[in-house]
């Protein structure tokens, strides 16, 4: 945002990040785990932010995952709001489960087996499908002040 010719930035750059200490971060953010993840976070986003756009998507995730604290979810939201991509698969995870058995039911959605065929029904636009099925999940869980339980029977490890 530009106000009266100043650009005011709603998150510090990289270099900013990375010109911080760990010690200095943790003062900020009062959690030791969280001050290591930013700082590594921002020391590999100087140089490695490149890998975001170019090459392939697998590329790009194998990339966010070697930063440490960046597991699956964190990579796959990092490379659709942050990048932009749409172009790569989706992780049948947990609350991604939870969020189509909330819309779906059960009946659609018995195991793991079931939700990867689900998901791929709606490719090529499967990324943004489960993106937005988790908001509503986790907007409902919010509003109502508790976390719903929803039990998914895991698919047999052959069928993975």
């Amino acid at each position: 945002m530009t106000a009266d010719g100043t650009e005011h930035l709603a998150f510090p750059a990289a270099q900013q990040l990375a010109a911080a200490s760990p010690e200095h971060l943790l003062a900020v953010l009062k959690n030791e785990q969280r001050a290591m993840y930013l700082y590594g976070v921002a020391h590999a986003f100087i140089d490695g932010e490149a890998h975001l756009s170019s090459g392939s998507y697998a590329e790009a995730e194998a990339w966010l995952r070697t930063i440490p604290g960046v597991g699956p979810w964190s990579a796959q939201f990092t490379l659709l709001r942050g990048a932009g991509r749409t172009d790569g698969p989706i992780t049948v995870d947990g609350p991604l489960l939870r969020a189509m058995v909330e819309v779906y039911g059960h009946d659609l959605v018995e195991d793991t087996t079931q939700a990867r065929r689900l998901a791929e029904s709606y490719a090529p636009h499967h990324v943004h499908w489960a993106h937005y099925l988790r908001i509503k999940s986790w907007l409902a869980r919010k509003q109502r002040g508790r976390r719903k339980q929803v039990v998914i029977v895991p698919a047999p490890a052959t069928a993975r």
